[in-house]
């Protein structure tokens, strides 16, 4: 079979495109051909690993107001996907994140079938399209009631002129959307695409479980945004060394908020507790699971399946995150690790300081190993394949 991923960046930004990465290579492996079509999306300064790219809509030449027009219909997008339909003639499209693409990536594929997987909060998914939007768009926390007047205009135009786009799009092309939690799943019936909805776990390259070698070390990996929490885990972290004060935290990645992240760690003197490792990469990521204790999701946003959560529980280690989200169906608390109320600081303190006292560490170890087993890369491959060929075979 002919596959064509699409997806907002071709380079390792996130979950998302860890997923289109290793699609591909477990695809091709299983014997079919796989193309991927990305944005150029900060190609200058990153390696990229898709075989066709176009121009990205959010490039900082272009205007506000030209960006907007361009998330309602990108033609170089829409170009790209129709260019390598002609050349690749895949059997089917599966597109992943939509930010770079516009509505017009849709109506590129004439008469080859498209599925979908909402990774996260997008555009289209009007329940939850404020987690979008920049934060100065906010009197506060993201939230429609929140918004401020030039907020309001985002909404309005997303909402009613861009959505529409979509839905129209998903009804014509796409024969079927995948979404990778239960979470994500519930919030796409309510959203009336009239797209058959199937919740497919992602799959991942299982690591092996490794042996806690330490019972104070803390780890969060992932974009340094605010969205993420990162902030309320520092905050945290001020309580948790009154009572620990050898506990150490390595927060892995790199993004828009850092350099305020890393001033608040200075003011407040966690220098010695708190270690910026920037973007890792394969050896050098794995080894940060296997130093860490317990894996910390702090986020404020409803994440979908983070990629995170089932690398630290194939490596044996307990999560402490929010109950946002898919998080809690990763989550058991008092058998995988504790979720707590996103955004609140002294619960997120008071889960951490409890975890890394308790004396049945090892055993906890065992039962986040196990329950990763249902996230392996073969049965996730396999069902993909059958929802390809039933796509195909219905069109």
């Amino acid at each position: 079979m002919k596959i064509l991923q699409v997806v907002s960046y071709g380079y390792l930004a996130g979950g998302a495109e860890k997923s289109v990465l290793l699609l591909r290579q477990k695809l091709q492996q299983r014997g079919h051909k796989v193309m991927v079509v990305a944005s150029d999306h900060n190609k200058d300064t990153t390696q990229h690993f898709s075989d066709v790219t176009f121009a990205a809509i959010d490039k900082p030449a272009i205007s506000l107001a030209r960006k907007t027009l361009l998330h309602l219909w990108h033609t170089p997008a829409y170009q790209a996907i129709k260019n390598s339909i002609a050349e690749f003639k895949p059997d089917v499209v599966h597109f992943h994140t939509m930010g770079q693409l516009s509505p017009a990536a849709l109506f590129a594929l004439g008469q080859v079938p498209g599925v979908l997987t909402v990774h996260g909060p997008e555009e289209y998914v009007n329940s939850i399209v404020e987690w979008n939007f920049p934060s100065n768009l906010f009197n506060g926390k993201p939230g429609v009631t929140n918004l401020t007047a030039l907020g309001k205009a985002y909404y309005i135009y997303f909402r009613f002129l861009q959505r529409p786009l979509y839905v129209h799009g998903f009804r014509k092309h796409v024969k079927a959307i995948i979404a990778p939690s239960n979470y994500m799943a519930n919030v796409l019936k309510k959203e009336h695409y009239d797209v058959p909805i199937h919740h497919i776990y992602n799959g991942i390259e299982l690591p092996e479980q490794q042996p806690l070698r330490n019972t104070r070390q803390l780890l969060y990996v992932g974009r340094l945004e605010y969205v993420k929490g990162v902030d309320v885990l520092l905050k945290a972290m001020l309580t948790v060394v009154k009572t620990l004060p050898f506990t150490q935290l390595q927060i892995a990645g790199d993004g828009a908020a850092r350099a305020e992240l890393e001033l608040f760690v200075k003011q407040h003197h966690l220098q010695n507790n708190v270690t910026f490792c920037g973007w890792l990469k394969g050896d050098a990521v794995r080894n940060c699971y296997q130093q860490a204790t317990a894996v910390v999701i702090p986020s404020v946003w409803p994440e979908n399946l983070p990629t995170v959560c089932l690398e630290a529980l194939a490596t044996g280690r307990l999560i402490i995150g929010s109950d946002t989200g898919g998080i809690p169906e990763l989550v058991k608390n008092e058998v995988t690790g504790r979720t707590v109320p996103a955004g609140d600081a002294n619960a997120l303190a008071i889960a951490i300081t409890d975890v890394l006292q308790r004396p049945d560490l090892s055993a906890k170890s065992d039962a986040c190993a196990i329950s990763a087993q249902q996230f392996a890369m073969t049965p996730f491959i396999k069902r993909l394949e059958k929802l390809y060929q039933t796509v195909v075979e219905e069109s």
